[in-house]
């Protein structure tokens, strides 16, 4: 299995250029995973390199979309139970005060085991598939549960989140990893790019 060394993207055996980034492959070389971390830390590639400015910014997107899902999927849930139950929700400044905080808890932990069953089944979520994301280990294998749990901890709290991005960021790890997936040893790639800049940009590649 190769990978490319500038994006660290899964490419077909005997690929010249990398589907994702345009960038030459060496055919002779041995099948390598993403690349560790260099000089540069991921800040640095986002302030200049496009790819990995788009890189996260499908897998922000990705995940507002898979977080929109999960909470409309409670908010349908809970609307029938209360139908169900005939209790008038919301009804008393008790309910007011204390239903948005079990429901945000709970909708917290909802989106850790929606990613945690999506990502060890799949490999991926919806959000992540529109994108064709993939969750995998560094050498390019399926995680395990422990790994996918690992990555995912930091999802059950909004500012957890932010923090192990931003860690990942300011790092040295390997291109694209929060810290938690830096932890877990596990990494997102692109298995096949069909939009924005780099399909075109792969194209004109591929025809000089």
């Amino acid at each position: 299995m190769a990978f490319c060394t500038r994006c660290g993207t899964q490419v077909p055996d005997g690929a010249a250029y990398c589907p994702n980034c345009g960038t030459q492959l060496n055919a002779t070389s041995a099948p390598t995973p993403p690349p560790q971390g260099s000089s540069l830390s991921e800040l640095d590639h986002l302030a200049r390199d496009r790819y990995a400015q788009e890189h996260w910014l499908y897998r922000v997107i990705a995940f507002l979309i898979d977080a929109v899902i999960v909470g409309i999927g409670l908010l349908i849930l809970v609307f029938l139970v209360t139908l169900a139950s005939g209790h008038p929700i919301l009804t008393f400044p008790f309910e007011i005060t204390i239903v948005p905080t079990s429901a945000a808890i709970g909708g917290s932990v909802v989106l850790f085991f929606y990613f945690l069953v999506s990502e060890t089944v799949y490999g991926t979520s919806i959000g992540k598939s529109i994108f064709h994301l993939q969750v995998v280990n560094v050498d390019g294998t399926r995680p395990d549960p422990f790994k996918i749990a690992v990555r995912n901890i930091s999802k059950i709290y909004f500012v957890l989140l932010v923090l192990d991005i931003l860690a990942g960021i300011l790092s040295h790890s390997r291109r694209g990893q929060k810290f938690s997936d830096y932890v877990a040893n596990t990494n997102i790639i692109i298995t096949n790019r069909e939009i924005g800049f780099l399909r075109f940009r792969s194209r004109t590649h591929a025809q000089t």
